[in-house]
């Protein structure tokens, strides 16, 4: 009876819709597990063709459907949560390191900007 009732809901757009999100939300949820805070960068390409997708769901549904709700409040603000975090550690770490490299360069009496060499000559002795 499920099977009969599923394959219905496909030939209507709006459950082909249904069924899209419901695959999104999978989507979403595998991007969140085994997203890192190193893998911004590749999980933000990932991050738009879940959020394009869903726009093309959007179309065909109705903003009160359960599955679009479901996915819009669910694992895809879970993702973009996770991913906001990560680029938020990445620029502390900017921010970290360039401290440290003014705190050195003043104590060197050096300034910000400019290349220095230091060590090995680069055209050899």
């Amino acid at each position: 009876m499920e099977i009969i009732k599923e394959e219905l809901m496909n030939e209507s757009p709006e459950g082909r819709a249904q069924m899209h999100a419901k695959g999104l939300s999978k989507d979403a949820l595998r991007l969140a597990t085994y997203l890192k805070k190193g893998d911004v960068d590749k999980a933000r390409y990932f991050m738009k063709d879940i959020i394009n997708s869903l726009k093309e769901v959007e179309k065909f549904t109705r903003k009160n459907d359960a599955a679009y709700v479901a996915l819009k409040k669910g694992p895809l603000k879970f993702a973009e949560g996770k991913l906001n975090e990560g680029k938020m550690v990445q620029w502390e770490i900017r921010d970290r390191d360039k401290k440290k490299v003014s705190k050195i360069l003043d104590k060197l009496r050096l300034k910000m900007g400019k290349n220095y060499d230091f060590g090995a000559s680069r055209h050899g002795a």
